[in-house]
């Protein structure tokens, strides 16, 4: 993908899209849907209209503290509209508001043991129970919040 500019005309970034989600409707007053995209080479994870494709916001930095990420890989979104964001270098699940952009917490930190993960991969949630399902590729196997 390529955003800014044209290529060899302007500014412009080339950016690998690992995952995409898109949102239910969120926000204050638009009630728009959106699509939630990992940006695994630039490290952040970008948000737009599902209808016309314009920018809305970009959630986190490259990094290692809280709300930076390190090679994000899964993105998943729930009915209330948070955001889970599997950082796969970092270990944890960052959780974001979608409508504000607000950054709320993570989850998982770096291991093998129960509610720990290593290079997490994906996750999605389970619109029936609300868990959090998380892909844990480096402990070959799948948790659930």
């Amino acid at each position: 993908m390529w955003r800014g500019g044209r290529r060899g005309s302007g500014p412009h970034r080339r950016s690998r899209l690992r995952q995409r989600s898109v949102t239910e409707p969120v926000g204050r007053g638009g009630g728009s849907c959106h699509i939630v995209a990992t940006d695994y080479d630039n490290h952040p994870v970008h948000m737009r209209r599902a209808d016309d494709g314009s920018f809305v916001r970009t959630f986190g930095s490259r990094g290692s503290g809280p709300g930076q990420f390190n090679c994000p890989r899964g993105v998943a979104v729930d009915k209330a509209g948070h955001i889970f964001v599997a950082d796969s270098e970092n270990h944890p699940v960052h959780v974001w508001r979608a409508d504000d952009g607000s950054f709320l917490g993570t989850f998982g930190s770096k291991g093998g043991g129960p509610a720990q993960l290593n290079w997490p991969t994906g996750v999605t949630v389970d619109a029936a129970t609300g868990h959090i399902i998380v892909a844990d590729s480096g402990n070959k196997r799948v948790q659930v919040w």
